[in-house]
């Protein structure tokens, strides 16, 4: 075999699991290598606050800082009590939301921000598009779950599954994208792609109809959970009071 067929049957090879860029740099292709799951669990971590008060708990994600101030998407259904509620960042620090900062989605989407202040320099979660999202697809959700019976102290964790669905018609309270298991206490969270690009928000695990649940002898749960893609957070975002940069 010559080494030209040696080179192209290497290339054919390595291309099975390298995605390829469509422009190369002076006629050489370059490879883009997605991140590795470690990878995205460490965005994800940095990106991921627990919101909490006395009674209840669930999870937010940094998505901008203006001077001092930092932004937090999360869901209503994780702020929609008049508590005082605290957030705890990656660094295990813990600040008072921003009096006046929660801001609610229009209509009866399931978004909530809130803002805390803090000189620590804690990072932003880059947006991804989530209109990209097909079946198939890897997923990342990330989240604080609620203490259970051994494990009694909230942590930070990180699920990974696929996209089951990212449909186009939209369900109650403004969710369509469907993916992986998640535990009581991440909703709110970061639910993120293959680069680490923030994708969806993660606020629902799907339950049997009332018909189907008198039926079912292993639970309610279907196993499906539900999040809301950050594209529609983006066109409401103006709406919300955050101001997002154009690009």
């Amino acid at each position: 075999m010559s080494s030209r067929i040696s080179l192209w049957t290497g290339l054919i090879g390595v291309s099975a699991t390298i995605a390829f860029a469509q422009r190369p740099l002076y006629g050489i292709v370059q490879p883009v290598i997605a991140k590795t799951p470690v990878q995205v669990g460490e965005i994800a971590r940095a990106i991921t606050v627990l919101i909490s008060e006395p009674n209840s708990q669930g999870s937010g994600v940094i998505i901008q800082r203006q001077g001092d101030t930092y932004t937090v998407l999360t869901t209503r259904s994780v702020v929609r009590q008049k508590a005082d509620y605290k957030i705890t960042t990656p660094d295990d620090r813990q600040y008072q939301i921003v009096s006046g900062s929660l801001r609610v989605a229009p209509g009866d989407i399931d978004l909530a921000v809130v803002k805390f202040k803090s000189t620590t320099n804690y990072a932003t979660a880059k947006l991804g598009n989530s209109n990209s999202l097909k079946s198939g697809m890897a997923l990342y959700l990330a989240g604080f779950s609620a203490p259970s019976t051994a494990i009694t102290q909230s942590i930070f964790g990180l699920t990974s599954g696929a996209v089951i669905a990212n449909s186009n018609k939209i369900f109650r309270n403004g969710y369509s994208l469907i993916s992986n298991i998640t535990r009581p206490g991440m909703a709110g969270g970061a639910v993120l792609n293959n680069d680490g690009e923030l994708v969806a928000i993660h606020g629902q695990g799907d339950s049997l109809s009332e018909r189907l649940r008198q039926r079912d002898s292993d639970g309610n749960k279907t196993g499906f959970n539900l999040g809301i893609p950050i594209d529609r957070f983006i066109t409401i975002a103006n709406a919300m009071g955050v101001k997002l940069d154009k690009k």
